[in-house]
């Protein structure tokens, strides 16, 4: 059963976790939109690979608390992450825009808190597993 002190470090990973996505949605949609005369999964994929980058770093030190520098086997993990995430969150923005005709904004929109819940969870299971059983954990 998680002690009140576990949810409380949970909740608090799920803050920082969002305070990073939001700054790295804010790369992704800069370049997104920059690039919007390109087709719009391309221009998505494209800023996506921009945002992904500062969330390596930052999720590794601030989010997850990982003082080490992440390893070779955790930035494939990572990467293989958000490779899913971007072929999920590239495929929904073609359907968003193509067969449902939804404004370019919007579908980044609904691409960017999608993505959230995907990458949350599978940075935490995943990409940061040593560190899931202690949200806190400084190693």
């Amino acid at each position: 059963m998680p002690t009140r002190e576990s949810i409380a470090a949970l909740i608090g990973q799920m803050f920082r976790f969002g305070i990073v996505g939001l700054l790295n949605t804010g790369i992704t949609y800069l370049v997104y939109f920059a690039l919007n005369r390109l087709n719009e999964p391309a221009a998505w994929a494209i800023g996506y690979a921009a945002g992904m980058a500062s969330g390596l770093i930052i999720n590794t030190r601030w989010t997850f608390r990982q003082k080490a520098r992440p390893s070779i086997g955790q930035t494939v993990r990572f990467i293989l992450m958000n490779l899913v995430t971007l072929a999920l969150s590239t495929a929904l923005i073609g359907w968003l825009t193509g067969t449902l005709a939804i404004s370019k904004a919007a579908a980044g929109l609904i691409a960017a808190a999608f993505s959230a819940v995907v990458n949350f969870t599978g940075s935490k299971l995943f990409v940061f597993r040593h560190y899931a059983g202690d949200a806190r954990s400084d190693l």
